[in-house]
């Protein structure tokens, strides 16, 4: 009877998709995990946390350049809207990128001075073109997940890999290690997803968008979807911001070095959450869709048994990080990189509850509860970024971090069990 009800939960379309795409993750990760030490022995901690910050910038204006309507793509019920809502954000994004541009153009050097871009120099001028490329692959990767192209996308996460680190790499032996590699890497990257994804199916729907032409219907679905960049994307925003804080206050407090040092030890202890949570992510938030428009009682359930695999699931990897985190960074990045290890088994706690909590982010978008979604993180970001600052005047850099972590936790377990709050009434209604 419970094998039963388990193979009711899995079907055989859902279980594919997961496997497809955890294969080209694992694969993408076992590149990125073979590839990286080459890096961190190619450039210096300072090189590492000026790429970390740009790429921190990078994230934080892509909440805005699509104004987050690309997160609703999966959910437009109708081609028509969904089309509209492809067109309002590739016309946000080359605005966007247009007026970052000439923002950069006629106050290069102080946005070097403020950001600690010293090291960058004029290829700060890589900053919105990475951009572009990145909200249009913002915009084709949800494309793809309505048609559920899983595969195509994990095949794609592999080239990604091997052309953003294999840049990084090769750029260090000839034009030595300066951060534009890192940055040059990225943006190639980039490019060849958006490339890759625009698939003859996709392609076939962009030439059938161009018959949808209305001003006034544009207008009309920019209004029914406008709680997207008026809350979705503030939410997107305060995650991204506190992520980018984090970086920009540690390295006004404590310096670059450790910018660099707490940069590594955020990317490689998120590799398992990346590999996994959020890889998953999509699969979780196009089937939690389906459920909601066909068989909403089954929703709770399905969450549920989801949160409590992947609980089971994060225990090895975080488990080994917090236990063998400064010898593990040692022996893989070289003795330099030691005291990343330390930080990364203390970011492990936070980064065990993300990883459970991530693919639940999405209920609150599927079940309308995009502005309460906004007030916890809100609430969480507000009470963070804060404490980071408040603790950085008076505690040591490890110190900060730790009670930080503990704060971060705490706010991600609240964020969950939301989530499954409203899908269980939800289930019950």
């Amino acid at each position: 009877m419970k094998l039963d009800k388990y193979k009711k939960f899995f079907k055989r379309d859902f279980v594919s998709d997961v496997a497809v795409t955890l294969f080209g993750n694992g694969l993408a990760f076992v590149i990125s995990f073979v590839l990286t030490p080459f890096i961190t022995r190619a450039y210096s901690p300072e090189a590492y946390g000026t790429f970390s910050m740009v790429y921190s910038i990078v994230m934080v204006m892509s909440v805005f350049s699509t104004l987050s309507f690309t997160n609703a793509l999966v959910l437009a019920k109708e081609k028509e809207t969904f089309y509209y809502l492809v067109r309002i954000s590739v016309i946000s994004t080359i605005t966007f990128c247009l007026l970052i541009l000439g923002v950069i153009f006629m106050f290069r050097g102080e946005i070097i001075t403020r950001f600690e871009l010293q090291l960058l120099g004029n290829w700060i001028f890589l900053i919105p073109f990475l951009l572009f490329f990145i909200s249009i692959y913002q915009i084709i990767f949800n494309w793809n997940l309505r048609l559920k192209e899983f595969k195509r996308a994990s095949k794609i996460k592999i080239a990604y890999t091997l052309t953003a680190k294999g840049v990084a790499i090769l750029g260090s032996r000839i034009a030595g290690s300066h951060p534009a590699l890192m940055v040059l890497g990225e943006l190639l990257g980039y490019m060849l997803q958006d490339v890759y994804l625009a698939s003859k199916l996709v392609i076939g729907e962009i030439k059938e968008s161009f018959s949808f032409k209305s001003i006034k219907r544009m207008r009309e679905v920019f209004y029914e979807y406008r709680e997207y960049p008026s809350f979705f994307m503030f939410s997107n925003l305060l995650i991204v911001l506190y992520t980018s804080t984090q970086n920009l206050v540690i390295a006004k407090q404590f310096g670059i070095d450790n910018t660099g040092y707490f940069s590594l030890a955020s990317s490689v202890t998120n590799i398992p959450t990346q590999l996994i949570s959020l890889a998953l992510a999509p699969i979780f938030y196009q089937k939690l869709t389906e459920l909601f428009y066909n068989t909403p009682e089954r929703l709770y359930s399905f969450a549920r048994k989801a949160c409590l695999y992947l609980a089971v699931a994060a225990i090895v990897p975080y488990g080994v990080i917090i236990l063998f985190g400064e010898p593990l960074f040692s022996f893989f990045f070289g003795t330099k990189w030691g005291f990343s290890g330390n930080i990364a088994s203390l970011l492990s706690i936070y980064f065990y509850f993300y990883f459970i909590s991530f693919p639940f982010s999405s209920l609150f978008r599927v079940l309308g509860k995009i502005k309460l979604f906004f007030y916890l993180n809100l609430l969480s970001v507000a009470g963070g970024t804060l404490l980071l600052y408040f603790l950085s005047l008076s505690f040591s850099f490890y110190d900060t971090l730790l009670y930080i972590t503990l704060f971060n936790s705490g706010a991600q377990a609240i964020i969950l069990m939301t989530a499954l709050y409203l899908s269980y009434r939800k289930q019950k209604h």
